[in-house]
């Protein structure tokens, strides 16, 4: 009560209550209210639990609706994948086969070659 009396204004923590003091201005008295902490705290207590409370419940659900938005996006790229990985096979069987015909046509072209240039040989003599 000194303290306000005297000009002075704050607050003060006890074991469980909270004190705050203020000066009354132009006069010689002092303002001092006292309050359990509990009391004075709990409404504050409520609604850091509330939101807290609605932070995790939004997040749980913007959670699932992420996962229920994705999960047939997911199925739906397993499939493409899947068909271009078939597409793939196919494109590389037709590429496999055509390697092959080359490969004859080739060896066949130098056979060829080879029996021409044995065929001049016979004409010049």
């Amino acid at each position: 009560m000194a303290k306000a009396i005297n000009g002075k204004a704050g607050l003060i923590h006890t074991a469980d209550m909270a004190v705050a003091y203020q000066p009354v201005e132009e006069s010689d008295w002092g303002l001092i209210i006292t309050e359990n902490e509990h009391e004075l705290y709990s409404p504050l207590y409520w609604k850091m639990a509330v939101i807290g409370a609605l932070t995790f419940l939004i997040y749980f659900i913007v959670l699932f609706g992420f996962w229920f938005i994705m999960k047939p996006m997911a199925g739906k790229i397993l499939l493409h994948a899947d068909e271009l990985e078939k597409k793939i096979r196919e494109k590389t069987a037709i590429l496999e086969k055509e390697i092959i015909v080359r490969k004859k046509a080739e060896k066949e072209k130098e056979e060829t070659i080879s029996d021409l240039q044995e065929a001049m040989l016979k004409i010049k003599f």
